[in-house]
């Protein structure tokens, strides 16, 4: 997430990354050199991120659950987009997609043993995915009285393009992050997405 969210700050938004100083809750898995003209620090203790909010310790805080006491309007808060749905079509109108969320690694020696293992994982996938998108399609499912209703119109927003299948649908998507990543000192060199993928999934 903080990939994206740096990458997008600063190319989508104008928005300079290297302008903010950031605290983080949790280490980086691999450590990462970021260079004299970034400001990192460790502070560890997620839950407490309401509390330095509220205290002036920190601006603002991005993350995809926010702790309790923010939720629940113990400690005020507000989103950084007014309108955050119509901000969520803004942006998939303009770059095209939303951001890859996950990602499947495959060693390459399994690959050279059975070169059709990539085709096949992608369509387990995609027989997960037709699953789960059957749960939203289904009103019984949900608690929420409008998840039917959220459900059609997202389907009907982003005309059902949401979440694209195969290589070639996604591969400007991939292509932005890895050049996200080579500006945040992530890669070292930029690599094209054919680079990253197995061959039998190209044509996918």
């Amino acid at each position: 997430m903080s990939l994206l969210a740096k990458g997008d700050l600063e190319f989508h938004y104008k928005v300079p990354w290297r302008s903010i100083n950031w605290k983080l809750t949790t280490k980086e898995k691999i450590p990462l050199e970021h260079g004299p003209d970034v400001s990192v620090e460790f502070i560890g203790d997620r839950d407490r991120l309401g509390d330095r909010l509220k205290a002036g310790e920190i601006d603002a805080f991005f993350l995809p659950h926010p702790p309790a006491n923010v939720m629940s309007g113990e400690i005020p808060a507000r989103r950084l987009f007014l309108d955050p749905e119509s901000e969520e079509k803004r942006y998939f109108d303009e770059v095209g997609s939303f951001p890859i969320m996950h990602v499947i690694a495959i060693q390459e020696s399994l690959v050279n043993e059975n070169p059709d293992l990539p085709s096949q994982l992608m369509e387990i996938f995609h027989s997960a995915f037709d699953i789960a998108e059957g749960y939203y399609a289904d009103p019984n499912w949900s608690m929420l009285p409008g998840v039917r209703h959220q459900f059609e119109r997202d389907r009907e927003r982003f005309m059902g393009r949401a979440w694209p299948r195969g290589f070639a649908a996604n591969r400007s998507n991939i292509d932005r992050l890895m050049r996200y990543a080579v500006d945040q000192g992530i890669g070292a060199e930029y690599l094209p997405p054919e680079a990253l993928f197995a061959e039998s999934t190209l044509e996918s």
